[in-house]
């Protein structure tokens, strides 16, 4: 994401102090961008209706087959340019072959990372 573009972003992740900074460092790159927040994937859904975000960021420090299929069906059913998969050091490989997925160590992230996105 450059400085002079403005997205729709979607975050998908749990209330943390992490998703906070990540959301401090999007408004600090750019003010402009849209930034909705969604806890899990029902409130997710909700907002996919009414919107078409441009990337998502997904939590994925923890994946299991429910999870692969949501992003699955994100995959298949809503255009995006990007589905950035936010993980841990040790997560396992994911099952996605999409040039549309990303993946970002959660605990790497900076401004200067967000900047590529």
């Amino acid at each position: 994401m450059t400085q002079n573009s403005s997205k729709h972003i979607l975050v998908i992740a749990p209330a943390s102090r992490k998703r906070e900074n990540l959301l401090a460092m999007f408004a600090l790159l750019n003010p402009d961008t849209s930034i909705q927040i969604a806890d899990d994937w029902r409130t997710a859904r909700k907002y996919l209706v009414f919107s078409s975000p441009d990337v998502f960021l997904v939590d994925y420090r923890n994946p299991d087959d429910e999870l692969n299929q949501e992003i699955s069906s994100l995959l298949e059913t809503h255009p995006c340019q990007k589905i950035v998969l936010l993980k841990n050091r040790i997560c396992q490989r994911n099952p996605f072959f999409s040039p549309a997925i990303q993946e970002v160590i959660y605990d790497d992230i900076s401004t200067n990372v967000l900047t590529l996105l």
